[in-house]
């Protein structure tokens, strides 16, 4: 992020970080989630990382969590929540019109609100920041800082009426003649690039980005074109050689060269090396495996460039556990991730509970989902659990006792098999 404000005048994307999120009533959950970054009692002390704040404090933070489960639990909901809040904020003033995506499974909740909220930590500034919608209005919102330890409240909103901080108040008539029931303040404050909160919106801008397979194309070709550019050649290079995919180089082609009967064909080509020379290949012609990896790697770029959180949707879909390994190393590893980037991911390869003290992840960075027969997700962490020091994480998880494992019906399988006609 490179924004800045008034209550300070050189910004240090160290100092920025996800605290938590909270929601209620989006996608599969129903219910009040919290999901947190804090680093606790539990945390990995070489993962952890402490950060200053603006009060003098420190506050130490997690860079990497882990989102695990059995399929259809809401592991990918949980990200696409953390996503819609961001697509409400960055389109509200744009489209006028309110997006949401209740629980749908009862009438009563597809009535009901929805509700987020995040604490962020900006430039060394405590923020919190959240909002209550409906299908068709906001119905409350709120965003108070801690420039000096105490909480300064910027705006206070409810359907009756708007109470401005006194750093808003005097540019408030700007708001109230752009503001309609169906838009948020923040989305107005981030059109006007209101300076005081300005660092709240462009935390949004630049943060909870989700990769998943519906955008992959678009971030393959974000891949190449920083390809182009010198300064971050070497770098997106270098990530794509570690995999051993045997690419050696990769550059944009133009759209018109897509197939036509293959619309979101990733636009590049990769350049591989072999004992008689060097080979040139179209996209489509690379293994699914390689085409995930392309569209993942600009993306970390970024996020460790720029002290982001980016959401990943199934990390090891595709890609070797060992690949799966360094992608979780390199945002635990202070040398090599100083901005305090955060990656948040689901995933079903359970090796990385393994080697708690090396490449895996401490015990406050595993998150499990369940789902009720109702069709209710909940998410919650390891930590919820006694955990004794000789506690065998993954052995633990396999045979059920934090849940998150599929409930499996052996009678149904054993009939499908049996009546199959083979």
């Amino acid at each position: 992020m490179r924004t800045t404000a008034k209550y300070s005048e050189i910004v240090d994307p160290s100092q920025s970080a996800l605290l938590s999120f909270k929601s209620e009533n989006v996608l599969s959950y129903r219910d009040k989630e919290h999901f947190s970054m804090h680093a606790g009692s539990h945390a990995k002390q070489s993962a952890a990382r402490e950060l200053p704040t603006a009060s003098g404090k420190h506050v130490e933070v997690l860079p990497v969590a882990g989102i695990f489960g059995a399929n259809a639990s809401g592991k990918t909901t949980f990200l696409r929540a953390m996503k819609d809040m961001r697509s409400v904020i960055l389109k509200s003033f744009k489209d006028e019109v309110v997006f949401r995506r209740p629980f749908l499974l009862d009438k009563e909740s597809a009535q009901q609100p929805s509700c987020f909220e995040v604490n962020l930590l900006i430039s060394g500034v405590y923020w919190r920041y959240g909002f209550t919608i409906d299908d068709n209005d906001v119905l409350s919102e709120h965003a108070y800082y801690y420039p000096k330890g105490r909480r300064v409240t910027i705006f206070e909103r409810n359907e009756e009426e708007i109470s401005f901080g006194s750093s808003l108040r005097p540019t408030s008539n700007y708001f109230h003649k752009l503001l309609r029931n169906n838009i948020l303040l923040l989305s107005v404050a981030g059109a006007l690039r209101e300076t005081i909160i300005l660092p709240l919106y462009s935390w949004f801008e630049n943060n909870l980005q989700l990769a998943d397979s519906l955008n992959r194309g678009m971030r393959g070709y974000h891949t190449s074109h920083l390809i182009e550019d010198p300064s971050t050649k070497k770098y997106i290079l270098n990530l794509i050689r570690a995999a051993d995919l045997g690419v050696a180089d990769i550059k944009q082609v133009d759209e018109a060269s897509k197939r036509i009967d293959d619309p979101f064909e990733e636009p590049y080509r990769l350049t591989h090396s072999s004992p008689w020379g060097e080979f040139e290949f179209e996209s489509f012609d690379e293994s699914l495996g390689t085409k995930v990896w392309i569209g993942l790697v600009g993306k970390i770029h970024d996020s460790l460039l720029d002290g982001t959180v980016l959401l990943v949707d199934e990390l090891d879909a595709s890609l070797h556990p060992s690949l799966v390994r360094h992608t979780v190393d390199i945002f635990q590893s202070g040398h090599k991730n100083p901005y305090c980037a955060q990656l948040i991911f689901n995933s079903h390869d359970y090796n990385l509970f393994e080697d708690i003290e090396l490449h895996g992840l401490g015990p406050d960075q595993i998150w499990l989902t369940k789902k009720t027969h109702e069709g209710v997700s909940s998410i919650y962490p390891l930590t919820d659990f006694s955990l004794p020091k000789d506690t065998d994480i993954r052995k633990d998880y396999l045979v059920g006792r934090y849940g998150g494992v599929p409930d499996l019906d052996h009678a149904n399988f054993d009939l499908e098999i049996h009546s199959a006609d083979l």
